[in-house]
Formats: structure tokens, C-alpha cells, sequence
């Protein structure tokens, strides 16, 4: 590899490092990682599209609707939820991400896992990686109609 390349591949393998270290120390607490989850989001696909909640309610139901899935929740008793739910008043926000928040802790607790330890380590996994690789999953998805795509500046 020239030297322009190893130099250029060397200070984004660095950058790469530092954001990721930088982030890791302002997610400590849970309110902490909160924030710091969206300013990277915000950097990584642009305020436009990460600060949107649209996109962001659109990001939770993929990854409530995946994880239905790796327990083997079948895709007919998740569409029977969702007629229930619609068939109903809607909710308070503050009250409806509070209970999101006890039914996970309550799944986890039940299946043995840590959900603090794993959001720690799935948030230590995303920053770990370019931005590049984020905004093309984004932009995929996009693509079919299920998010906004990726404003981010190059």
C-alpha cells in the first residue's frame, strides 16, 4: 500500500478508534448511552434522518419485531398484537417507553441475560464500525421503503 493510502487507512483505522473510546466513556450511565447513542446516530446518518421519530420508532419496532423472532415468536401472533393495539386508544408516550423498558428487563431477566450488559457491548460493537457500513444498511432500507435514507455528509 502507497504511503498516501497507509497513512489515510491508518488515521480512519485511529479516528475510528478514538470515536468509538469517546463514546464508550460518555455511555457510563444509561441516560449517558442514551445520549450518546443519538449524537452517534445523528453523525453517523445525518440530524435530518436520526433525529426523527418517525425513523427512530420505525428503528425500535425492526429490532422489537427481530428479537420476537430469535425467541420464535411467530409473525401471525405479532400481526394479531399489532390489531390489538390499533384496535385500541393510543397511549402516553412517556408511559408507553416505560413500560417497553420494564417488559425488556422483564424478557431478559427471564431468559438470563443482562440487558445492560448487552446494550453495552451492542453499542460498543455499532461505534466500533466505519459509518460507511451504517449508512448503506440505512440506505438499503430505504431503498424498500422501510426508513429514511442517510443524510450524512461524506
Amino acid at each position: 500500500m502507497g504511503g498516501t493510502a497507509h497513512s489515510a487507512l491508518t488515521d480512519a483505522i485511529y479516528q475510528a478508534r478514538y470515536v468509538s473510546a469517546a463514546y464508550r466513556l460518555l455511555a457510563e450511565t444509561r441516560n449517558n448511552r442514551q445520549t450518546a447513542i443519538l449524537q452517534w446516530a445523528n453523525t453517523t446518518f445525518g440530524a435530518a434522518t436520526a433525529d426523527n421519530t418517525g425513523e427512530r420508532i420505525r428503528r425500535l419496532i425492526e429490532e422489537a419485531v427481530e428479537l420476537a423472532q430469535a425467541v420464535g415468536l411467530e409473525a401471525d401472533a405479532i400481526k394479531d398484537i399489532v390489531d390489538h393495539v390499533y384496535a385500541k386508544p393510543h397511549g402516553h408516550i412517556n408511559q408507553e417507553i416505560g413500560q417497553v423498558g420494564v417488559s425488556l428487563l422483564g424478557l431478559s431477566e427471564h431468559l438470563h441475560i443482562s440487558a445492560d450488559d448487552e446494550e453495552r457491548k451492542e453499542f460498543e460493537r455499532i461505534t466500533a464500525l466505519p459509518p460507511e457500513h451504517w449508512q448503506a444498511r440505512q440506505n438499503a432500507k430505504a431503498e424498500k421503503g422501510l426508513a429514511l435514507a442517510s443524510t450524512a455528509k461524506p
